[in-house]
């Protein structure tokens, strides 16, 4: 086995939001100081991780199409470690967030009635756990792979790889005590997002418990499916308090 480390997957891998990225990256904004670079500085590992997160990666961009090779070209027999998270793309976190956010000229308060919405979130959820007969694309209409399948790819490719996949977590807490009390809004409380300059946006109680426990299934998955490749150097990784 050799040494390399491969740090591959979406925006939670890439390091988005710390606004220190590498100009070379482009739109797949990968930064010094995201996890990977944790990872490598406290491992005894000879040289930076192989670094091909990127910012908006689905499971396709790891299986077959990107704005690079396909992130799976980068694992092979000589590497060590590999990291990831994937999925939450695949299920559109950002059109689920746009979805149920209400402001002016954009009621969102009760997305979860939103049948449209909600079956298409299911319909994407099935397909990354393998369903049968799942049909359904990503948000730019690439197809969505088994979380499963993504895993057996890497196990064949780097066969004495540890592979560490990550959950995502909650973006909003579970207790109505930390959030505004608003008797109009789903749930009698809502969360204040932004303010100011720009539009007030806020999120209802009961809209936000449900993008949780999508969240949660979503982790489900991803778990499940580390049970069942049943490979002992493949390791789900549950998140920490966000």
């Amino acid at each position: 086995m050799g040494d390399r480390y491969v740090a591959m997957g979406d925006s939670y891998s890439s390091g988005l939001g710390s606004l220190n990225y590498d100009l070379n990256s482009g739109s797949c904004y990968r930064s010094t100081d995201s996890y990977a670079y944790y990872v490598f500085d406290n491992k005894p590992l000879p040289a930076p991780p192989m670094f091909v997160a990127c910012a908006g990666a689905v499971t396709n961009n790891i299986m077959s199409y990107g704005f690079d090779p396909p992130q799976k070209s980068q694992a092979n027999a000589d590497t060590k470690y590999i990291t990831l998270t994937i999925g939450g793309n695949d299920i559109d976190f950002v059109g689920i967030a746009g979805a149920c956010a209400d402001y002016t000229g954009h009621p969102g308060w009760s997305c979860t009635t939103n049948s449209s919405l909600v079956g298409d979130v299911s319909g994407r959820l099935d397909t990354l756990n393998g369903v049968p007969d799942a049909d359904s694309v990503t948000s730019n209409y690439q197809p969505i792979h088994s979380i499963k399948s993504v895993l057996e790819v890497l196990v064949t490719q780097s066969p004495d790889a540890e592979i560490l996949i990550g959950g995502y977590p909650h973006l909003f807490g579970a207790s109505s005590n930390n959030y505004t009390y608003d008797g109009d809004a789903p749930g009698a409380h809502k969360c204040i997002v932004t303010a100011g300059f720009g539009p007030i946006v806020t999120y209802a109680y009961w809209d936000i418990q449900w993008m949780n426990s999508t969240v949660d299934s979503l982790n489900t998955i991803i778990s499940s499916a580390v049970e069942d490749i049943n490979d002992p150097n493949v390791k789900y990784v549950p998140p920490d308090e966000f």
